[in-house]
């Protein structure tokens, strides 16, 4: 069937695709992070670290905050302990074995802020929020791609 469209058509097979959906949901945010290093052994605390996160309408916040803590685990991870290291066009780092992720006491402190305005809407920005609610913001990896150019900076 194949081979008969292509004879068929003297300029063979074409297809091209656009796409444009009406509405967009983009998540956005701010990290920042505060930490010390020790310049002769080359050890880093994180003092504080700062994220706030625009999630949208929030159903389960557990899932929510979960989400964003393993982001900032894989992004502390990647800017602090893992390495891309390669000797003869093989990757030495390949498995979790090879590099390590923080743990959860050194990455995250008990205090957070879990106060979403959008739970509790006031009148003048109800219908803005009525649109707001119909998209769902994509949530889970902002935390990581956030996390690790925070701690690359300072």
């Amino acid at each position: 069937m194949r081979r008969i469209a292509i004879r068929s058509s003297p300029w063979g097979l074409d297809e091209s695709a656009f796409y444009d959906p009406s509405n967009f949901a983009f998540s956005n945010g701010v990290h920042v992070c505060e930490l010390e290093m020790d310049p002769e052994t080359g050890t880093t605390e994180i003092v504080a670290y700062h994220a706030v996160d625009d999630v949208g309408t929030v159903i389960n916040p557990m899932i929510v905050e979960g989400q964003i803590h393993g982001g900032l685990a894989q992004g502390i991870g990647q800017a602090l302990a893992q390495t891309a290291a390669y000797r003869d066009g093989q990757l030495l780092s390949a498995s979790f074995m090879d590099y390590a992720l923080p743990r959860r006491r050194s990455a995250f402190s008990r205090s957070r802020d879990r106060r979403n305005p959008a739970l509790h809407p006031q009148p003048a920005r109800r219908q803005r929020l009525q649109r707001i609610r119909r998209h769902r913001r994509p949530r889970g990896r902002g935390s990581a791609r956030s996390s690790t150019p925070s701690h690359l900076s300072a």
